[in-house]
């Protein structure tokens, strides 16, 4: 396991200034040490306030930064489950971010394992290092403790070779909205130097924790999947999401 911190915010406004602002400084900092910053955003209902964020800073060079996604809903950019497209709205319009930087998955693609062979091989195109790893991923987490796609009990929670994989919908109970899902894997959410997971709200407090709990079953808690032996870990809870943790950690 590499480093872990766990940072409670009393308010979700201060936890979305943090996550905003640590994020700004990961970009900084890989720009500063390897000239370009490879990273790996999410969807979900959390983060949209942070990216509001990232679309206002002035001290961000999106020139520099090359974007990914850590999962995508098996429908066209334009469709309102598109992490994407969310994200498009959100974030990339409105901070000017390069048609160029933006690696999305191609949801819309009927040939569901075609589209994650696509889109493992554009990540190692773009990374194109002897130890190819992505700068920073930000994830949020599911109730059931999910993160990208990786849902319990789904067989891709044993991925070690794929940077990517699909979780279908005929093949797998998948929570609302039941789309067929492309995700990055394990193997892909342990490339990282930083990972940011940002949880919040009463509802996910049982899967923070048995997340950071002692018993490790990322079959269970997938969750602890982003615990990568390199990888620096931070999680950003709102007091609601840390309220079964107090005292514990």
């Amino acid at each position: 396991m590499g480093r872990r911190a766990i940072v409670t915010h009393p308010s979700r406004e201060t936890l979305f200034d943090d996550a905003a602002a640590q994020i700004e400084t990961a970009i900084d900092s890989a720009c500063r040490a390897r000239d370009r910053a490879f990273v790996v955003l999410t969807g979900g209902s959390t983060i949209p306030p942070v990216y509001e964020r990232l679309a206002q800073s002035v001290g961000i060079d999106w020139n520099r930064a090359e974007l990914f996604w850590s999962d995508e809903r098996c429908v066209p950019p334009d469709h309102p489950d598109s992490n994407y497209g969310m994200t498009k709205d959100v974030l990339l319009e409105p901070a000017g971010v390069p048609e160029a930087n933006i690696h999305r998955f191609d949801g819309e693609e009927p040939d569901r394992e075609r589209a994650a062979a696509a889109y493992a091989a554009e990540i190692e195109a773009a990374l194109a290092e002897d130890d190819p790893r992505f700068d920073l991923i930000v994830l949020g987490m599911g109730g059931d403790a999910h993160v990208a796609s990786l849902f319990p009990g789904h067989p891709l929670i044993d991925e070690t070779e794929r940077w990517t994989g699909v979780v279908s919908a005929d093949d797998f109970d998948i929570p609302e909205p039941v789309i067929d899902r492309l995700t990055l894997t394990p193997r892909a959410l342990h490339a990282t130097r930083e990972v940011l997971l940002i949880v919040t709200g009463t509802k996910k407090a049982p899967a923070v924790h048995g997340a950071l709990g002692t018993v490790r079953d990322p079959t269970q808690w997938p969750a602890q999947l982003v615990d990568g032996p390199d990888s620096r870990v931070t999680w950003l809870l709102d007091a609601d999401a840390a309220a079964e943790i107090e005292g514990e950690l």
